[in-house]
């Protein structure tokens, strides 16, 4: 069974960029981990779960490596299309707008246009496109550590949640901390 990286944790992952091709540490110390608690769904096999935790690393790894094109083969698509609409929106606000937002991101100027592109293609407009818009996020991102609070499998889907650090630049600070769920594939 083929896992997916989930559309959500793509785009929360948009500004992971290592910088100068530097990794940043892939995971967080587990003291420092959220607790979750599940309420739902099966566990995962030992073989799943390490499966789940490869891909997710490897894709993290893609990310840190600046290799857009590598990313998005964990990517899926289905969910990443579904995150297109609302990223066009926070672009250009005003729907009038919106057409040419979708054609400077993309190359094309409708929704069915970007549906005919590859993943690849698209995720790889993304990315440059948030390296571009935010440079500063790319050196604080460089530092980011991930980890994943657990899986479950619900009907024929497994959830995950995960924790997004970025680790304080002094000890007047507080590290941020993004805490997510999403479903692969």
């Amino acid at each position: 069974m083929r896992r997916w990286i989930p559309a959500g944790l793509a785009l929360a992952l948009v500004l992971a960029l290592a910088p100068g091709g530097r990794a940043a540490p892939a995971a967080t110390e587990d003291d420092d981990k959220v607790p979750v608690r599940f309420t739902k769904g099966g566990e995962l096999t030992a073989e799943e779960d390490a499966e789940v935790r490869a891909v997710l690393l490897d894709y993290l790894a893609d990310i840190q490596k600046r290799d857009w094109r590598a990313a998005a083969h964990h990517v899926e698509r289905e969910s990443f299309l579904a995150g297109i609409p609302p990223m066009i929106a926070s672009i250009a606000p005003d729907p009038a707008k919106r057409a040419e937002a979708t054609q400077m991101l993309f190359g094309v100027g409708t929704m069915d246009s970007v549906r005919a592109q590859k993943t690849a293609d698209l995720f790889h407009a993304v990315m440059t496109y948030a390296s571009v818009k935010d440079p500063e996020s790319i050196v604080m991102m460089g530092r980011a550590q991930f980890a994943l609070l657990g899986a479950r499998r619900i009907k024929d889907r497994v959830h995950i949640a995960y924790q997004l650090t970025v680790p304080a630049e002094s000890d007047t600070l507080q590290p941020y901390t993004r805490v997510t769920a999403e479903r692969l594939r």
